[in-house]
């Protein structure tokens, strides 16, 4: 998990490979964001908060990964 530079989002990773981004004032969700293969092991935001970056690494349980995905956050 990550709290946005502003303190007003957090990303939040889950074992079903997605991000799930979410003001904090509602905890409503405003993005998913799919797209690694496996585990997703970091997150952060850049200090801008128009980037998010996350990482997924490897494992015997599911599909290789070894990736790194930025994320637009205004898109």
């Amino acid at each position: 998990m990550r709290f946005s530079p502003d303190g007003k989002y957090l990303a939040s990773a889950a074992w079903d490979r997605t991000i799930k981004i979410r003001k904090v004032d509602d905890w409503s969700t405003v993005y998913t964001l799919e797209g690694h293969k496996n585990a997703i092991n970091s997150i952060d935001f850049n200090a801008e908060l128009s980037l998010l970056v996350s990482s997924a690494g490897n494992n015997a349980v599911q599909e290789s990964d070894n990736s790194v995905i930025v994320w637009d956050m205004k898109t």
